[in-house]
């Protein structure tokens, strides 16, 4: 961070606010000590596979059902992180078909587990992703 700093003539606490921010969007992971890994745009971010792994399988085995909505601050509590990570581990969830985020459901705004089409399984998003 500090040969950062010293490229972008910023100090050391700008570029940490401003690296920390990053993190926290999923741009960037911050892992110490060895630095700043630039995520791509598809690419999850390591701090939210286990995450994203415990919701792809509570779906799954039917510990979620279709229509229901998620609760980001329970799972928050579980895993002893923030609700936006957990919101965080939700978009590739969310790009795979499973999932969908929903402004104006049922139960007011959030993510929802997406119904899944007649004849598929919650295991197979490529499947249900090709059929839209």
């Amino acid at each position: 961070m500090n040969h950062l700093a010293s490229l972008l003539s910023l100090s050391h606490k700008h570029v940490q606010t401003a690296l920390q921010q990053l993190h926290d969007r999923g741009a960037v992971a911050l892992i110490p000590p060895r630095g700043v890994l630039v995520l791509g745009p598809q690419q999850p971010h390591p701090a939210d596979t286990g995450i994203a792994d415990l919701i792809r399988r509570r779906i799954a085995s039917g510990g979620y059902r279709p229509g229901q909505p998620l609760a980001l601050q329970l799972l928050a509590l579980h895993f002893r992180v923030s609700a936006d990570q957990v919101r965080r581990a939700c978009r590739p969830l969310i790009r795979a078909g499973l999932l969908h985020s929903r402004p104006n459901g049922p139960y007011g705004p959030g993510i929802y587990v997406r119904p899944v089409p007649t004849g598929l399984s919650a295991a197979t998003p490529q499947a249900v992703r090709g059929t839209r």
